[in-house]
């Protein structure tokens, strides 16, 4: 997503510099008036090799458990700066530390939580921002951050049976791509060079492999060194909406993985629909942050289209009905809620039932993955040993 350049002057007056990431420059200004700041100017930020960082300081799980604490230094009466002080010292030496140093000075300074911490979007989303900014509002800071800790909880125990699912497989073969290429570059070569000096003729098999080997080590110190340009190129790519719509279309419609990860983004819309909902914040305003802080392009196109027929006069089942993004289930689901008055509870439920349905879609995955990745490994290697034993018996003079 795009990054924009700010000048702007904060309540009390002063001048302040900073970037927003935004979609356009008026969702960039929008997101500026929401911090209760006054633009003065606002450009988009020139993109540079410089500026790419290939490791960025990840707040997660610091943000989990500083939620879950600062909610029970609330509930015990321990005033908003002097707990950001306390979560401070508790988390020395992280690099969320100076964040709620600065959060608690401005706190003090008379900006309210909301403000403050919307100064730091790396570190809070807009779900969790939008949910501080109601519990001011009410005065249920400590429940709402009870709300929000379980919710943090619940993604981050939803992102690692992700990971896990997708990083056996990402395991499996890239020890089983390195193993095959050993061989291929070393011991096929060093047998066929000994077989080439006495003279003799290369079996099929082994002359395939040694014209594969060939290849490989002609190839990989160019392409080697290619790979993070190539990231970057891809990363550049993504960044044009249309390519990016049409990536994560093509996403929901692998097999397997594409069910997988739909079923993820279900699980994630539900629950976050949900606290949303019972924390208080209008259906409009919650599909409004959905669509900010959903990272699938197509599931935020859906969630677009469904917040504008709701403006136009439609109930929420109708428009998730039309949009194919959407599971049937999902629909008739929020029907049900929509009828009993209960639509928040509903989505818990949904999303419970997508992340139980998730744990079984992973275990089948794993399960059908392996005996697959087998089979093509035991194949590649038997191959890979059928030449080698032909050479050797080439060398022996028993062919």
């Amino acid at each position: 997503m795009p990054h924009f350049s700010y000048v702007a002057n904060d309540p009390q007056g002063q001048t302040l510099k900073g970037s927003v990431e935004a979609e356009n420059e008026s969702r960039a200004l929008q997101e500026l008036l929401n911090q209760r700041l006054s633009p003065l100017e606002i450009r988009p930020k020139a993109n540079s090799l410089g500026e790419f960082k290939l490791f960025r300081p990840s707040y997660q799980d610091d943000v989990v458990l500083l939620t879950r604490q600062f909610s029970t230094l609330l509930i015990t009466g321990v005033p908003i700066s002097e707990a950001l002080e306390a979560l401070a010292l508790e988390l020395e030496g992280k690099p969320i530390q100076p964040i709620l140093l600065e959060i608690k000075e401005k706190v003090q300074q008379g900006d309210t939580l909301y403000i403050a911490m919307s100064r730091h979007p790396e570190c809070f989303s807009a779900v969790y921002l939008g949910l501080i900014k109601i519990g001011e509002a009410s005065g249920q800071m400590a429940e709402v951050l009870g709300e929000l800790s379980d919710f943090l909880h619940s993604q981050a125990q939803l992102k690692r049976q992700m990971t896990g699912a997708l990083a056996y497989p990402a395991v499996l073969c890239c020890i089983g791509t390195l193993v095959v290429g050993i061989l291929v570059t070393t011991v096929i070569p060093t047998i066929a060079n000994v077989l080439e000096e006495g003279g003799q003729t290369l079996p099929f098999s082994t002359a395939i492999l040694m014209e594969i080997s060939t290849v490989l080590r002609a190839v990989l110190p160019i392409a080697l060194p290619l790979l993070p340009l190539i990231y970057l190129g891809w990363r550049q790519l993504m960044k044009n909406p249309d390519l990016r719509l049409k990536w994560h279309r093509f996403i929901f419609r692998m097999p397997m993985i594409g069910t997988l990860m739909k079923k993820a983004q279900m699980a994630r819309f539900s629950l976050t629909f949900s606290i949303m909902l019972r924390s208080g914040v209008p259906a409009l305003e919650a599909l409004e942050i959905l669509e900010d802080t959903t990272d699938n392009l197509a599931l935020a196109r859906a969630i677009a289209t469904t917040r504008e027929g709701i403006i136009s006069g439609q109930d929420i089942s109708t428009q998730v009905r039309e949009e194919e993004v959407f599971p049937p289930l999902m629909s008739f689901m929020i029907s049900v809620g929509e009828k009993s008055g209960k639509l928040d509870e509903v989505l818990t439920g949904v999303s419970e039932h997508y992340k139980e349905d998730i744990e079984h879609e992973i275990s089948k995955f794993t399960k059908a993955f392996e005996p697959i990745m087998i089979v093509i490994l035991a194949a590649i290697v038997g191959l890979i040993v059928y030449s080698v034993v032909s050479a050797i018996l080439e060398m022996s003079n028993v062919n």
